[in-house]
């Protein structure tokens, strides 16, 4: 009973002496839960670090370029002003320039709000958020998807990532020519999700997982769920997904 209090308490560093079948289990059970406890620490350890590193990317993108954008179009702008009375054709110009600059920092924001959270995804749901990731990393996509219905926020937001994840991946390795489908579905209170392409593949035995395949592999787990990764050479590769519906209960 004092063992039991102590596991229940998070404790599972002291095993219980004895060679009765009963102890044998109980220590058995307290091995498996120190092991997964640790999986669990070095996971939300490697999660804060990828946090940290895609907000220190967002930073850099803000400050070297959305940041010099704007910096610069208050300097034509002074020029502008300075001009529009000495030369109007000139400064006819400089307008057009200026509206070219300001729609490039419009996009430059739109796709850093966009990897960041999009929102699509919270207005509209999983399936239109992944369309239109699909329409920005450009590559052709087929969806196998459920129609309507939405699941609860922190599902919508672990699979679209994981997801991007992977089409990002294929658009990179996939090779040229290369196709992905996404598919969708539940089954038995089970999100499964399933990300394949038709590209050069790999050796599975040569995979190491980068920053972004282990940050969603963590967050997947975060949940209960679990991330495969299949690949031949020459065939594609197949990232599968599940994620309980309905995690916290």
């Amino acid at each position: 009973m004092a063992a039991i209090r102590r596991v229940a308490r998070g404790d599972f560093s002291t095993p219980v002496r004895g060679e009765d079948e009963l102890s044998l289990c109980f220590n058995e059970m307290l091995a498996e839960l120190r092991h997964h406890d640790h999986d669990l620490r070095e996971a939300g350890t490697r999660m804060a670090s990828a946090s940290d590193v895609r907000r220190s990317q967002a930073e850099r993108t803000l400050h070297d370029g959305v940041q010099q954008h704007l910096a610069l179009l208050g300097l034509k702008l002074s020029i502008l002003r300075t001009t529009i009375p000495r030369d109007p054709a000139a400064a006819e110009s400089m307008c057009e320039e200026l509206n070219r600059s300001l729609q490039g920092a419009l996009r430059e924001l739109r796709t850093l709000a966009h990897w960041i959270y999009p929102a699509v995804l919270e207005n509209a749901g999983l399936v239109p958020a992944l369309r239109d990731a699909a329409e920005r990393i450009e590559i052709p996509t087929r969806f196998d998807v459920p129609d309507g219905g939405r699941c609860p926020p922190q599902v919508e937001a672990t699979v679209y990532f994981c997801c991007l994840e992977a089409l990002q991946n294929a658009a990179r390795h996939a090779g040229d020519g290369a196709r992905a489908k996404v598919t969708i579905s539940e089954q038995d209170g089970t999100f499964v999700f399933e990300v394949s392409d038709d590209g050069i593949g790999f050796e599975r035995s040569s995979l190491e997982l980068g920053a972004g395949l282990q940050h969603v592999t963590d967050r997947v787990a975060a949940l209960g769920g679990t991330l495969r990764i299949a690949s031949t050479p020459g065939r594609g590769t197949r990232i599968r997904g599940t994620v309980p519906l309905h995690p916290d209960q």
